[in-house]
This record gives C-alpha cells, sequence and structure tokens, in this order.
C-alpha cells in the first residue's frame, strides 16, 4: 500500500489483480491483461508473457519514456537511488520482472505479513500477537526491516507532498510581486 494520490493520508495500492486482471462477474482470470503485465503470481496458471508496454509504464517506471515528468522521476531517482540521472531516462526495475503484483503476493509476502504491525490513526504501530510471541529472530528482524523501510517510502511520499505546497506557495507568491 502506498499513499493515495492527492490525499497521502490515505492508503492505495497500485497494482490489486482483481480490478486488472479478472472478470468479476464469472470470477474467471482474465489470460490476454495477465499476459500483458508479464503476470508472475505463482497462485495462478502460468500465462506466457505478451508484454503491452503502457501496461507496464504504469507499473513503476519499467520502461524508459521522455514523456514523463522529468522533474518528478529526476526527484523519486535521487531520493531512492542517489542517481543523478532521470528515472524515466533508466528506468530502475526490469519490465522483464513482471508486475509488482505478482511479489507482493508472493507466499513467502504471505507468511511474513501476518506478523507486520498495522498503524493507528495517529501513524503509530498496532500490538500484533503474532510478532509479540514470535522467537524467530529471522522473522523478528524482517518486520522491524519492513517497517524502517515503509516509514522512509511515508517520509518520501510526506516529503514530494510538502515540495509541491511549498512551490505552489512559491508561485503564488511570486505572481503577486
Amino acid at each position: 500500500m502506498i499513499p493515495k494520490p492527492g490525499d497521502p493520508n490515505k492508503s492505495w495500492e497500485p497494482f490489486r489483480c482483481e480490478d486488472v486482471c479478472q472478470d468479476r462477474q464469472r470470477g474467471r482470470w482474465l489470460p490476454n491483461e495477465r499476459a500483458q503485465r508479464n503476470c508472475k503470481r505463482v497462485d495462478l496458471p502460468r500465462v506466457e508473457p505478451d508484454v503491452y508496454m503502457p501496461r507496464l509504464l504504469h507499473y513503476m517506471g519499467r520502461r524508459a519514456d521522455p514523456n514523463l515528468d522529468a522533474a518528478h522521476w529526476t526527484g523519486i531517482a535521487k531520493a531512492y537511488l542517489g542517481s543523478k540521472e532521470p528515472w524515466w531516462k533508466k528506468p530502475p526495475e526490469d519490465w522483464k520482472q513482471g508486475c509488482p503484483g505478482a511479489w507482493i503476493r508472493s507466499p513467502f509476502n504471505y507468511s511474513f505479513s501476518r506478523y507486520a504491525r498495522g498503524r493507528d490513526d495517529n501513524g503509530g504501530r498496532v500490538q500484533n500477537h503474532h510478532l509479540d510471541s514470535c522467537k524467530d529472530w529471522l522473522v523478528i528482524d524482517g518486520v522491524h526491516y519492513f517497517e524502517r523501510e515503509e516509514n522512509r517510502r511515508i517520509a518520501f511520499h510526506e516529503k514530494v507532498a510538502w515540495e509541491a505546497i511549498d512551490a505552489k506557495r512559491r508561485s503564488a507568491q511570486g505572481n503577486k510581486r
């Protein structure tokens, strides 16, 4: 889950398999849609990739595209990758990895997710019985790593939102002069 575009206080999942690759009326998966996104879900029948690049472009900038907002992507590349090269010129992920929805729903992620702590309305962590009673250091360290990365992601999105607000304020002040 990531902050919803336009409303960073709400969560949003851009890779909802059920919304883009399933016929909900019939309850069937759409092999053509899955193939166009290079679906790698292991819990569904395998599909041969028939990648349609505009479908993957939505998925984390997985192809070079000079039509993207260069300033935004450059900021992301600097924040996440320490790169001076804009993301849209050299995508950080290979399109062959497929749609991130498959990785979110991997068996490992499902086994791990029950230990992850949720957040309360103020952003604090909520107790999780599974984690509190766990003695496996690998699980505990994994949850702590996940939480640190989640905190970094949230901080980055907040920073981008505040920079946009600041830019609008500066622009408005410049127009008044």
